[in-house]
């Protein structure tokens, strides 16, 4: 694998072959997966058979604190890319910005629709074994923004609520 420190010529050029080749690798998987997954209907209420049932999910609205609480434990990573919300600035402005955020979630819940900027992941590869040699002995990571990991817990809440 190549080092950051290496200086010579061949090795650099070795080096960029080998990141370009891992790009190449991740680039088409992505591209090969997507071929194999069927287009969503344009909105969500196609999936509901019966809006009105007394058996169906509703998803509670959220609330100012319960996204404080949320945000109180979020874990303080330092593994999110440039253009995500640091968890540390959210930790800091909790009460101020769980009054936007509670807003913003119930009207993801009422729409039925999320971002599309909050659902794209920093994908990092991570080697499976000692000194890899290809492409395909390394397994990708994908890091989630962290507003798309609150929404994500709001969900699991209503939904594990429910199951129970």
């Amino acid at each position: 694998m190549c080092s950051i420190d290496s200086h010579s010529p061949f090795e650099d050029s070795e080096c960029q072959k080998q990141c370009e080749d891992l790009n190449n690798f991740f680039s088409e998987a992505g591209k090969s997966l997507s071929t194999k997954i069927n287009p969503s209907p344009t909105t969500f209420r196609h999936f509901i058979k019966h809006i009105n049932s007394k058996h169906s999910l509703f998803l509670a609205p959220a609330d100012a604190y319960e996204i404080q609480l949320l945000i109180k434990n979020l874990k303080m990573k330092s593994n999110s890319s440039p253009n995500d919300i640091p968890s540390k600035f959210l930790k800091t402005a909790g009460c101020i910005v769980s009054e936007w955020l509670f807003k913003f979630f119930n009207k993801c819940m009422t729409t039925g629709e999320f971002p599309d900027s909050s659902k794209i992941s920093t994908i990092t590869p991570i080697p499976q074994v000692h000194s890899p040699s290809s492409s395909s002995e390394y397994r990708p990571i994908s890091v989630l923004p962290v507003l798309s990991k609150l929404f994500e817990k709001v969900l699991y809440h209503r939904v594990y609520s429910y199951l129970t």
